[in-house]
């Protein structure tokens, strides 16, 4: 753990029904940014009713895994004034998607070139976004609070992040309500982001004791919950302390970042639509066996983790957690995914992300990711 450490989070959050949004937008214009599923579902109709006395645009064409040459050709559509609030509703291609036009749609941002700056790390536009609010609908990523999104490069298969201070919203409202809906899939990758990105963040080398602790609440709630949830899609409870989960792994990847579960799941995202989720955690346990080899300092929280959720070790834990996969069935979601002829192990030099897999408290090499691939398979 290090020695020295800083914290910083700015997001509002309130976690209350979505009609506390009348309170929480002042703005006379509002662009609500979502997909279509969620339009389709009602949603972006219940938030626009909501705000009834507010002039709302509806933009609602984000896709899965939004890439740079679609935000910027967007820009080009959506009218925008310097003191118009956005809304990302939806789960973290709809909050990405909403804190990329934060920027993109500024009136100064107009020459902001988002692709150059992505794939060069030309800096960032210094003003002030535009407001912006995020409404999660599904559990997993915690976009809400973080300073990142996710924009791909399509043609590349490359994902990048858009990372800085003025990424963070400024609110995020969190209802339970709005998952209950979610088909299974959503469900079940969306508590597999958010356990990883919660393991990710203490088998870190930026662990901290308030990351930490964030992460170590985040875990325990989505080993209870996620199969609750996905057996009784309707279970409020289930769905509210998988948000609760969400959005503690959210808080503490924004200070620590995601680690060699990510780094190992952009490939299988982007080659075969793999949701991120899934790609992230079925390796988790191999994962979790690597790093206990890890030489690590007395005060590192990776070393009490088991101790905490009442295992004997780093290696009981990896196999209860193993025995807790197949229990929510991941390798019947994987193969609906995944060709048969695939052999994963071929594409670990593609799984090796610095900015992601440098994060694990283990150092690790393209022959490591290739054993891990193995033995999780």
């Amino acid at each position: 753990m290090n020695k020295s450490w800083q914290f910083y989070n700015p997001v509002r959050v309130y976690f209350d029904s979505l009609s506390k949004l009348k309170e929480i937008v002042s703005a006379d214009s509002v662009l609500l940014v979502t997909t279509p599923g969620t339009s389709r579902r009602g949603v972006s109709e219940k938030v626009t009713n909501l705000l009834s006395e507010t002039r709302v645009e509806v933009y609602d064409r984000v896709t899965p895994n939004p890439s740079f040459r679609q935000l910027e050709s967007a820009r080009d559509e959506l009218a925008c004034s310097e003191n118009m609030t956005l809304i990302g509703l939806g789960g973290g291609s709809a909050m990405d998607s909403a804190k990329a036009f934060s920027l993109l749609l500024h009136p100064l941002g107009k020459s902001f070139k988002l692709g150059e700056h992505l794939k060069n790390s030309t800096p960032l536009p210094s003003f002030k976004p535009l407001d912006l609010i995020t409404i999660p609908t599904t559990s997993g990523t915690g976009g809400e609070v973080t300073p990142f999104a996710t924009v791909w490069d399509e043609e590349a298969r490359k994902k990048y992040s858009l990372a800085g201070e003025n990424i963070f919203a400024g609110t995020a409202l969190l209802d339970p309500e709005l998952t209950k809906t979610l088909p299974p899939v959503v469900t079940v990758s969306g508590g597999l982001d958010a356990l990883s990105q919660c393991l990710e963040s203490i088998w870190n080398k930026n662990s901290t004791r308030i990351t930490a602790g964030w992460a170590l609440e985040g875990i325990k709630l989505v080993l209870e919950f996620l199969p609750v949830a996905l057996n009784n899609p309707q279970d409020l409870s289930a769905r509210s302390n998988l948000m609760q989960a969400s959005l503690l792994s959210g808080l503490a990847i924004s200070q620590t970042r995601t680690a060699l579960a990510h780094s190992i799941s952009y490939p299988l995202t982007a080659r075969f639509g793999l949701p991120h989720g899934l790609a992230c955690g079925f390796t988790l346990p191999e994962i979790l066996r690597f790093n206990a080899d890890a030489a690590l300092v007395p005060s590192h929280p990776f070393v009490s983790l088991p101790d905490k959720l009442g295992f004997a070790g780093h290696r009981q834990f990896a196999d209860e957690l193993e025995a807790w996969l197949d229990k929510i069935q991941i390798n019947s979601w994987l193969d609906k995914y995944l060709p048969d002829s695939v052999r994963l192990e071929e594409l670990s030099g593609e799984m090796y992300t610095p900015q992601r897999a440098g994060n694990n408290i283990r150092s690790v090499s393209e022959t490591d990711i290739k054993r891990i691939i193995t033995a999780s398979l």
